[in-house]
């Protein structure tokens, strides 16, 4: 009997082969299909831009100066972000955005130039063919530094990188500070990368895999059931608890128990699985073409790679930065392009448009500032940077002395779901910042400081712009009842390159968050803003999640400043 079922399991197994590679092949061709059909979006102008609010995307100049430099007008600058690019048809690596081949020259190169003369750069994106690339949606990021023994300073581009759409693209900078100026430009995201993870990110919700624990105790016995959760509902199941609270900004759904003894209101607990757990949604027509999404930012050449700015105008920056409007006194229109990029001397943070007044860690000023006050931090990892830097600034290792002195009360708590955490989470822990907000006291004297983002890049945008309104909206009603709160949100940054992880975590999606978070903001002006995205453009250290403690400091300079723009 073993004998003649042995051929024809053999076959059986043959046949699954088979059907196995037909599934792959057809997904992958489907893939292609889909790729090569779809026409390349127009292009206006030569340049591509999302045109969120309308504004032409190719206007050279403003009516408006040039806040550092006031006999220049500034310019104006495509939208924050680009739409992701249409890539035609491409079969291997060799057709994709290659950065050995791809390179920059300098439009307007001289002998030397002054400080707050432009640098302009063409950047030409290549394939590993060596050939130009006809459309555009690389992601690009450039920026000029000096660093030697006695002086180190470092600029991102003035707004961002502008995409025309042809393959080439166009960075510009204010020259800040005189010396030998190197120029940095690297290919962080080729344009291929950058269409498979926006791909992923519309079309295959959820990225990651949730669990939610159901349970109650009944006559002494504690029943409990572990089910998939998401910011979608699961497309097999039938039984589904809506767990959404609008209020707040959550949309979420758990699969409904299976024991009749638990219902949708026994949801207690929270967890997200490990990466290994996603590998399914990685293979949905996505495995076979993930090397361009996984290879890591390069360096590109150019040449020359450094300019000389005359040392006669070293100085005028500093004069000009020393007459702009402190931090707080006033609310600028918040920069949903940062028009004018701002920059780093000697670990010191200048942003463009308001000035940053110093509060050294060892001296008086920080206490000064604070007292009286509760400081309410919300939000995630790269605001609890700043949260520890006050801490240990303030109170040392006695927690006590400043407390009792100046009566200074640090709060910090993180945000709701999602979080990117492999452990257990009970709800009764977690709280929502739109609740938070919505119970501090209308006499109470207070500085709020909210950052959220890098736990939300895989989901889909919408679940993050929701979740931004909710809370711009409860600091709202805050300001409302008690106009003496200062609020303020920090933007998010660059970040570590992820590795294996890309996939979830990258430049286009923080990118992407960014964006949203500025253009939503720009309707809330009683809402103050820390921008550390251009900040982390000008870092001369690398790509860091937590960028180096400058970044920290700085950022504790400047929300000091906007809470105490009188103090000195």
């Amino acid at each position: 009997m073993a004998k003649r079922t042995r051929p024809i399991l053999g076959f059986l197994m043959l046949l699954s082969a088979i059907a196995i590679i037909i599934m792959w092949w057809n997904d992958d061709i489907i893939s292609m299909n889909r790729l090569a059909a779809v026409i390349p979006l127009s292009i206006k102008n030569g340049v591509i831009s999302c045109n969120l609010d309308k504004t032409s995307p190719v206007e050279p100049e403003t009516l408006q100066n040039h806040p550092l430099c006031p006999n220049r007008k500034r310019k104006h600058f495509p939208h924050f972000s680009y739409p992701p690019a249409t890539p035609r048809q491409w079969i291997t690596q060799m057709d994709t955005t290659n950065s050995t081949f791809s390179q920059f020259t300098i439009v307007n190169d001289t002998e030397s130039y002054s400080v707050c003369d432009q640098l302009e750069l063409l950047i030409e994106a290549r394939n590993g063919y060596d050939e130009p690339k006809t459309y555009g949606g690389d992601l690009f990021r450039a920026k000029i530094f000096t660093r030697n023994a006695s002086f180190s300073a470092g600029s991102g581009t003035d707004g961002e990188v502008i995409d025309l759409g042809n393959g080439k693209y166009s960075a510009l900078f204010t020259l800040k500070w005189a010396g030998d100026v190197s120029i940095n430009v690297i290919l962080a995201v080729p344009s291929e990368a950058v269409f498979e993870l926006q791909n992923l990110k519309e079309t295959l919700q959820p990225r990651e895999n949730y669990l939610g624990k159901f349970e109650k105790e009944i006559d002494g016995n504690n029943v409990e059931e572990d089910v998939l959760c998401g910011p979608v509902p699961e497309r097999r199941l039938t039984s589904i608890c809506n767990l959404s609270n609008p209020s707040v900004g959550l949309t979420w759904y758990c699969q409904k128990p299976k024991s009749s003894l638990l219902s949708c209101s026994d949801w207690t607990a929270f967890r997200t699985l490990e990466w290994p757990s996603n590998k399914r949604i990685e293979d949905e027509g996505y495995s076979r073409r993930s090397s361009v999404v996984h290879r890591p930012a390069v360096r590109i050449k150019g040449f020359p790679k450094h300019v000389i700015v005359n040392s006669k105008s070293g100085d005028f920056i500093s004069e000009q930065v020393d007459r702009l409007p402190v931090c707080g006194q006033q609310h600028d229109s918040l920069q949903v392009i940062p028009w004018v990029a701002g920059f780093y001397q000697n670990k010191r943070w200048y942003p463009p448009t308001c000035k940053v007044n110093h509060f050294p860690s060892d001296g008086p000023e920080r206490k000064n500032c604070l007292a009286n006050k509760n400081v309410y931090f919300y939000g995630d990892s790269t605001i609890r940077i700043v949260h520890s830097n006050l801490i240990k600034s303030l109170f040392g290792a006695n927690l006590t002395v400043g407390k009792e002195e100046h009566d200074i009360h640090l709060h910090y708590r993180f945000h709701h779901i999602p979080i990117r955490k492999f452990f257990w989470y009970k709800l009764s822990t977690l709280y929502f910042i739109t609740n938070e907000l919505d119970g501090i006291g209308s006499n109470e004297t207070a500085i709020v400081v909210i950052c959220l983002w890098a736990h939300f890049q895989p989901l889909y945008r919408s679940f993050y712009e929701q979740r931004i309104k909710s809370i711009a909206d409860a600091a709202l009603r805050l300001l409302n009842r008690n106009p003496t709160v200062v609020v303020m949100f920090k933007g998010g940054n660059t970040q570590t390159p992820y590795g294996p992880r890309v996939q979830y975590l990258n430049d286009h999606y923080a990118r992407d968050n960014e964006e949203a978070l500025r253009r939503i903001l720009k309707s809330y002006p009683k809402i103050h803003f820390l921008d550390a995205w251009d900040m982390s453009k000008g870092q001369l250290g690398k790509p860091n999640t937590h960028p180096p403690k400058p970044h920290a400091s700085n950022l504790v300079d400047q929300m000091l400043t906007i809470a105490c723009p009188r103090d000195v």
